[in-house]
């Protein structure tokens, strides 16, 4: 995807979608190269209802864990096929979201 459309999509998202982003970029600073719903789930509610964020439930958050795969701004991989290329570099979305968290925080 050029990186133009990936600013565009992740543009275009609804918040939940972007707290769902923002859990995967904090995950992803701290070593985590895959991860999936539930781990999303689980950091997004460390700091859900600590007053700076909405509280969204887990079916809603598990629908917008699924329209940011529709979107490709997250790609599911599946561990029992052969392993994806590492990424060596953060994408643009993920650059993206974190100057986004640096604006919010």
């Amino acid at each position: 995807m050029p990186a133009h459309a990936q600013v565009d999509a992740v543009a275009s998202q609804g918040i939940l979608e972007l707290y769902v982003l923002v859990a995967a970029l904090r995950l992803h600073r701290r070593g985590y190269e895959r991860v999936n719903f539930e781990l999303l789930w689980a950091e997004y509610a460390k700091t859900a209802g600590m007053g700076h964020a909405d509280v969204y439930s887990k079916p809603a958050a598990a629908r917008a864990f699924q329209r940011l795969l529709d979107a490709a701004l997250l790609v599911f991989t599946d561990a029992r096929c052969v392993p994806a290329p590492r990424i060596t570099s953060p994408s643009i979305v993920l650059e993206l979201i974190r100057s986004l968290f640096l604006i919010i925080s």
